[in-house]
C-alpha cells in the first residue's frame, strides 16, 4: 500500500526526433547526450502523499504504478496522465522534469513534479481536444445549416421555375379546360397531364376539322416511322391540304409507319410463334408543340 513505481519510456518535449539535432538539443539542456528524443524514467518508493494526490490512478492495492506496458497504460492511469494520447504513450516531459531521473538523483518531489506536469499536460490536451471537437461540431452544424438553406432555396427556385413554365398552360386550362381540369387546379391536385391531353384534343380537332386520328391495325403496334421518300400524287395533295390546315400551329409530314404484330406469351413466358407480316402504312404525321413539355404527334390518313 502507498507504493509508488515509475517506469516510463516517453518523449522529451521540444526535442528533435533523432540524429545530431537531438543529441545537440539534449546537451544544450544539460541532459545525457543521445541521438533520440526518447528517455526512460524510473523510480520506486513509498509515499502516502503522492498516492493520495493521484488517488484516481491508484490500483486495487492502493499503489501508484505509472508505467507503459507493451499494450497500454492502465485505464485509470490513462485517464489521469494519458487522456488524448495513444494507448502506449505518456505525455512528453520537460527537460527539468526528466533531468533528475536521468541523473539518478530523483526524489519524491521530483516524482510529484513529473506527475503534476503530466496531469496538467493531459488536462490541457483534454481541453484542447474538447474545444477542437466543439469547433468541428459547430463548423459542421454551420455547414449543414448552409447546405440545408441552399437546398431550400434551390427547391423554391425550382418550384418557381416550374410554376413559370406551367403558367401558359394553366391560363389556357382555366379559360378552355373542362370542369374536372379547373377543379384540379383550384384544389391543388396534379393537373398538367390532363391539361396537356385536353389541349392536344382541342388543337388537333381544330386542325383536322374533327377528323379522328388513325388507330393501329388490329393485333399490331407501331414500331417507328421514317420519311416517305416517293409519295404518290394523292399523298402529296393530301399533305398540301394538311399543311394548309396546320398553318403555324405545327408541322405536317408524310411518313411510312412500321407496324409489327403484337406477340402474346405462352404459359412459360416465351413469345408465341407469329407468322404475320410486318405492315408499312403511309400516314400524315401532324406534330404540335404544347405550352408545356415536348411536341405531341398524331397520325392521320394520307388520302
Amino acid at each position: 500500500m502507498f507504493k509508488v513505481k515509475i517506469d516510463l519510456a516517453t518523449d522529451l518535449a521540444g526535442c528533435p526526433g533523432n540524429g545530431l539535432a537531438a543529441a545537440d538539443w539534449r546537451t544544450a539542456h544539460t541532459l545525457p547526450a543521445a541521438p533520440t528524443d526518447r528517455v526512460t524514467l524510473k523510480w520506486e518508493g513509498e509515499s502516502e502523499p503522492l498516492c493520495r494526490e493521484f488517488a484516481a490512478a491508484l490500483d486495487g492495492q492502493a499503489d501508484l504504478t505509472v508505467t507503459v506496458s507493451p499494450y497500454s497504460l492502465a485505464f485509470a492511469v490513462r485517464e489521469v496522465f494519458g487522456h488524448g494520447y495513444s494507448n502506449e504513450s505518456f505525455p512528453p516531459v520537460t527537460p527539468d522534469a526528466a533531468r533528475p531521473f536521468l541523473a539518478g538523483t530523483a526524489g519524491e518531489d521530483d516524482v510529484r513534479r513529473l506527475l503534476r506536469e503530466a496531469a496538467s499536460s493531459a488536462a490541457r490536451l483534454r481541453e484542447a481536444t474538447k474545444r477542437k471537437k466543439e469547433d468541428r461540431e459547430a463548423k459542421e452544424a454551420a455547414e449543414r445549416a448552409e447546405r440545408e438553406k441552399a437546398e431550400r432555396e434551390k427547391a423554391e427556385a425550382e418550384r418557381a421555375a416550374r410554376a413559370a413554365r406551367q403558367e401558359p398552360l394553366r391560363r389556357w386550362a382555366i379559360a378552355h379546360g373542362s370542369e374536372t381540369l379547373r377543379l384540379r387546379i383550384d384544389g391543388g391536385f396534379e393537373w398538367t397531364g390532363l391539361a396537356l391531353t385536353e389541349w392536344a384534343d382541342q388543337e388537333f380537332a381544330a386542325i383536322s376539322g374533327g377528323a379522328a386520328p388513325l388507330d393501329d391495325p388490329e393485333g399490331y403496334e407501331p414500331d417507328g416511322d421514317e420519311p416517305r421518300l416517293a409519295p404518290t400524287l394523292a399523298e402529296m395533295l393530301s399533305l398540301r391540304r394538311w399543311r394548309e390546315a396546320v398553318g403555324d400551329r405545327g408541322t405536317a409530314e408524310l411518313v411510312l409507319v412500321k407496324y409489327t404484330p403484337v406477340v402474346d406469351e405462352d404459359d412459360d413466358g416465351y413469345p408465341d410463334d407469329d407468322d404475320r407480316p410486318v405492315i408499312h402504312r403511309t400516314e400524315i404525321k401532324v406534330t404540335v408543340r404544347p405550352p408545356l413539355g415536348g411536341p405531341i404527334a398524331r397520325y392521320y390518313p394520307a388520302s
